[in-house]
């Protein structure tokens, strides 16, 4: 099976992609928190690092990005370049400033204790993005959930799936674990199982 991608103008046919499967479903749940167990004994730090070079590789393809946004949501192609070029300062801020959101911290109460405030990842993070800024959007919620610690299985909306196509090759290029960051493709259906799956922490739309 495969999810066809159309021009929304023309109706041409512009590209294919697998769709996944409930078996690989259930691998990518199974494998993505063992991976997430590593990631997460990794610093702050040391996991805000390892995405520090997102936005340079954004830059690298961002003729191939915006010509596909262009293509399967009908986006003008200065919309699409100016919010690709938005999003790497979004990027850039969000690993610079997430270590230090995200680190402990003491609070001293009036009768003198002292509380310690301390941020644990949730686990899996299920990010089912919609059509509309399809490129901008998921890296809202795919960024900081993995400086974070915790581990992101990505689903596209059925509609634009080789924009999804482009982000799941930029985390390839990054390096990381393909269980750490994975990409389901399919439609509802994928998305409702993703949302019942027991090992799902959060859900993020």
């Amino acid at each position: 099976m495969h999810l066809t991608s159309y021009d929304p103008y023309s109706g041409e046919v512009l590209g294919e992609v697998p769709e996944t499967s409930s078996s690989t479903l259930e691998e990518i749940l199974s494998f993505g928190k063992r991976s997430q167990a590593l990631w997460s004994k990794l610093t702050l730090e040391e996991r805000s690092s390892q995405l520090q070079h997102l936005p340079q590789l954004i830059e690298e393809r961002m003729s191939r990005i915006v010509d596909v946004l262009v293509a399967e949501t009908g986006m003008p192609i200065s919309e699409a370049k100016s919010s690709t070029v938005k999003l790497l300062d979004r990027i850039r801020f969000l690993t610079e400033k997430c270590p230090e959101y995200l680190k402990s911290e003491e609070v001293n109460l009036k009768d003198g204790r002292v509380n310690r405030v301390t941020y644990q990842p949730v686990g899996t993070v299920a990010a089912i993005m919609p059509w509309n800024h399809p490129f901008m959007i998921p890296f809202w919620t795919i960024v900081p959930a993995l400086i974070a610690g915790n581990n992101i299985i990505y689903k596209p909306s059925e509609l634009t799936p080789l924009v999804g196509r482009e982000i799941e090759h930029l985390f390839s290029e990054l390096g990381l674990s393909s269980y750490l960051f994975s990409t389901v493709y399919g439609d509802g259906k994928t998305g409702r199982a993703l949302s019942a799956a027991n090992q799902v922490n959060m859900i993020s739309f």
